[in-house]
């Protein structure tokens, strides 16, 4: 196991925006359901011996990833980060609660110049989103009611694209069950900064509007369980357009023959659902997913199409990690890897731990605690997080930019914050050490 690397045991905190997706545990802990915003402010420093690094880029701090770079992926990019919000209409298909087409609220963050990074950061502000026209029913005023402080992310709205290293590769992200799309920016933004163009949009009907609508309704999952991966290629096939719309704030800022996907809990499903579905997605990198039903939703685990790199923890309550990891050791793909978190929760891919859990006053959140957020039984989500960045990030590196030099960061490590996680690479995954997988997975 390659450990030479020192580590600085310094860990920044992270100051990240997520509060409705303590929301989102209502449905995991009171019906089993599966679920999931957040920015990073800071990671712990080190020494790194990256191969393939260059001299600093003219107007950047140093070379993105590439056939000659290789940045440390734990550590944000060379690029400040910008965010634009479009909303996007599907005349292919029907929205029951619109009574027209589906409608996507799309959020996309994106590489901006360097002088971005003297802007003011965005801050999200629910309360705002919630009376853009949303439909909360007789539950607004109590939605309303509540002290929800904006949450500033480390992102510029509106900022100007950097094109001069245009196009980049695109990633597309799926927010989990009864959340909206302006989540994980401790991952989506980090990412964006490394020069990605990053798209997540609310999959109406599995949104925290819909949940504080209506309330948990699990007869709408088979509904999203369609819906969501059709999103995720409706969006891509929009990015294209707008890439060849002359005048439009992405024209040739993407690289649409380098796509990935990712998400996390029913967005994960999501994940590992949308390449079966379109060929155009190459990776997929699916965090703590819901893995029931790939087989009948078009995914055939001897034949999987895209590289995937699966990522869960071992004290998931919510999604039992035992069944995504013997769904990873089954799965045939070009290339595999899987990511263990040793004492993580599903919440810890989210940011909701950073916040208390009484941010909404009327609502119960029964055992949130318990599932990636406990100070005593779980590990510190912020230094996990850092964990899922590099390795999340490094593949994307490897696979999306064409950096053979983020293979090196593909490796299980031993120091600080690598001791939390168990990393198995090359498809080389070992059999369950509780009594392995069953006849299917041998």
């Amino acid at each position: 196991m390659p450990s030479s690397r020192k580590w600085d045991r310094s860990r920044g905190l992270l100051r990240i925006g997520g509060i409705f997706l303590v929301l989102l545990s209502l449905a995991a802990c009171s019906e089993n359901a599966t679920d999931d915003d957040g920015a990073a402010d800071g990671d712990a420093d080190r020494e790194t011996d990256s191969p393939g690094e260059e001299e600093e880029t003219p107007d950047l701090p140093f070379a993105p990833a590439g056939p000659d770079a290789a940045p440390d992926p734990l550590q944000p990019g060379p690029f400040p980060v910008g965010v634009m919000t479009i909303d996007l209409v599907d005349d292919s298909r029907t929205d029951p609660s619109l009574g027209g087409p589906r409608f996507v609220r799309t959020e996309i963050w994106y590489p901006a110049v360097q002088s971005a990074a003297a802007l003011s950061p965005w801050t999200y502000d629910l309360k705002a989103e919630a009376d853009a026209n949303i439909d909360l029913g007789e539950n607004r005023d109590v939605f309303m009611a509540q002290e929800m402080p904006g949450f500033e992310s480390m992102t510029v709205r509106d900022a100007e694209m950097e094109q001069t290293y245009a196009p980049y590769p695109l990633v597309l992200f799926s927010h989990g069950a009864y959340s909206l799309r302006m989540q994980y920016l401790f991952f989506t933004a980090h990412l964006a900064s490394h020069g990605y163009v990053v798209v997540a949009g609310d999959h109406r009907g599995n949104t925290l509007w819909d949940m504080i609508r209506d309330g948990f309704n699990p007869e709408t999952f088979g509904d999203a369980a369609v819906n969501r991966p059709l999103d995720v290629v409706f969006l891509l096939n929009q990015m294209e357009k707008l890439n060849a719309q002359a005048g439009h704030a992405l024209y040739g800022a993407i690289d649409v023959s380098k796509v990935g996907v990712s998400g996390h809990s029913f967005g994960g499903y999501t994940a590992l659902i949308a390449p079966c579905i379109d060929s155009r997605l190459s990776l997929a990198v699916p965090m703590a997913p819901l893995t029931l039903g790939l087989e009948s939703a078009g995914c055939d685990p001897s034949a999987y199409p895209a590289a995937l790199l699966l990522m869960g923890a071992t004290d998931d309550r919510t999604l039992a990690w035992q069944s995504q990891y013997c769904t990873a050791f089954q799965m045939e793909a070009p290339a595999k890897w899987l990511y263990e978190l040793v004492g993580g929760g599903h919440f810890t891919f989210s940011d909701v731990c950073a916040y208390g859990l009484d941010a909404f006053g009327p609502f119960e959140i029964p055992d949130l605690e318990n599932d990636g957020c406990s100070e005593t039984d779980n590990i510190p989500y912020a230094l996990a997080q850092q964990t899922i960045r590099h390795y999340a990030v490094a593949v994307f590196n490897r696979y999306l930019r064409d950096s053979s030099g983020s293979e090196a960061f593909l490796e299980q490590f031993d120091e600080s914050p690598f001791d939390v996680v168990h990393f198995y690479s090359g498809g080389a995954l070992p059999d369950w050490p509780e009594g392995g997988c069953g006849e299917a997975g041998k």
